[in-house]
């Protein structure tokens, strides 16, 4: 089957939640199908191992949008009715690619990575049409805008509404729509009853995140693992550096908490400059600082979907303190495999714990690498995508431009 995939970012190496979705879809459809990638990036610098990539799919065809022009467009779109991340991600020059591809080749299906990418297939509905949103967008604005404040607040109400209304349109156009968890699957149909909604959870590569070999006697490093440029993961690294960590250190003053992840926005960067915490901003491989571990936690009070950061800590048997909100897609069983906390004196009540007691973390983290691998295995995961595309009917291709 030939599948034409469109995604917003370029997603190679897969760094973040949204570019690790994406790859190990691909790469999934890749060993089965014959599949072009067009991907959109901003930086030159994207596109550091295009190579790499290529050699893994049928081809690739980068698109580059300007940030500033992207900028502008979404400024504009203010006085739209589109979500403004759909301004910001439109370009001709990408609808030009995307209509000569359809044109000159025979495709069964277009698969669309994120809801402002559907904006260039939405005409193509003699196409099989598959869009991962991966979460409700509108739910994770919802929950947002007690946490907002000024400008952001008005924007984050703004993109509520129009994403809101978008988001039931699109998965009443498209043959499927996939959501990462029931929670945004029920969401969804509330929005748009009866539309063809499936959940397609996140997976986790089970050989790369694997419990240590050895782990520390006393382990004394608390760690907060995600990409630092979403607002979700700001929020809630600065909770727990500001309403628990300093309480922690009080009784236990030779605690760390290490925030690893790309792209630390200023606020967070100047969290370096308190005692016992460590920013270290992008690193090659995340496993060494989980290894090292205590646990992890992941504080999570604005989002929807399921948490990488959550399934990775887990699947290295590392004990994970989250939220209900971080819990809420994976549905792991609290005091078994893994701990909840909301309030400040939650997460220092399961940390004293943990640090007075290490057989119950070694008994958390070993429930936690069997959850993981019963539940979130990634080639049984996309065995549900491979049933649905089994039902494209062929001859829904058009025929190529000769």
């Amino acid at each position: 089957m030939n599948i034409l995939f469109l995604t917003s970012r370029f997603p190679y190496p897969p760094i973040g939640g949204d570019k690790l979705r994406a790859y190990h879809i691909i790469q999934h459809l890749a060993a089965q199908h014959r599949v072009t990638v067009i991907a959109a990036y901003e930086r030159e610098e994207d596109l550091a191992r295009l190579q790499e990539f290529r050699s893994q799919v049928h081809r690739v065809i980068p698109v580059r949008i300007p940030r500033l022009a992207s900028y502008w467009k979404a400024f504009r779109g203010i006085w739209g009715r589109l979500p403004l991340q759909c301004h910001y991600y439109y370009a001709s020059r990408l609808q030009r690619a995307v209509d000569r591809e359809l044109a000159e080749n025979a495709y069964q299906v277009v698969f669309v990575h994120l809801i402002r990418m559907a904006q260039y297939v939405r005409h193509r509905r003699e196409l099989g049409r598959f869009i991962d949103l991966t979460d409700a967008i509108s739910l994770n604005y919802e929950r947002a805008k007690a946490y907002r404040s000024g400008w952001f607040k008005w924007v984050n109400l703004l993109e509520s509404r129009r994403v809101r209304r978008y988001e039931a349109q699109i998965v009443r156009e498209f043959d499927r729509s996939f959501v990462i968890s029931e929670v945004d699957r029920q969401y969804l149909l509330n929005l748009s009853p009866g539309a063809p909604l499936e959940v397609l959870e996140n997976g986790v590569d089970l050989d790369y995140f694997h419990p240590a070999a050895q782990r520390p006697e006393q382990p004394r490093r608390i760690v907060f693992l995600g990409n630092m440029r979403t607002f979700p993961n700001q929020d809630a690294v600065l909770f727990f550096a500001r309403e628990v960590f300093p309480r922690l250190q009080a009784v236990e003053p030779d605690l760390e908490f290490y925030i690893v992840g790309a792209f630390p926005s200023r606020g967070i960067q100047e969290l370096a400059r308190r005692p016992g915490i460590v920013v270290t901003g992008y690193v090659p491989d995340v496993r060494e600082y989980l290894w090292s571990a205590l646990c992890a936690v992941a504080p999570i009070r604005v989002g929807a979907g399921v948490q990488n950061k959550i399934l990775e800590a887990m699947a290295c048997g590392l004990p994970v303190i989250s939220s209900p909100i971080g819990n809420e897609g994976i549905n792991a069983t609290p005091g078994r495999e893994l701990l909840v906390a909301e309030t400040p004196e939650q997460y220092l009540q399961h940390i004293e714990h943990l640090l007075a007691d290490p057989e119950l973390g070694r008994r958390i983290g070993g429930a936690a690498r069997r959850f993981i691998e019963k539940r979130y295995r990634w080639p049984d995961i996309l065995r549900r995508l491979d049933q649905l595309l089994e039902q494209v009917d062929p001859a829904r291709a058009p025929s190529p431009r000769t």
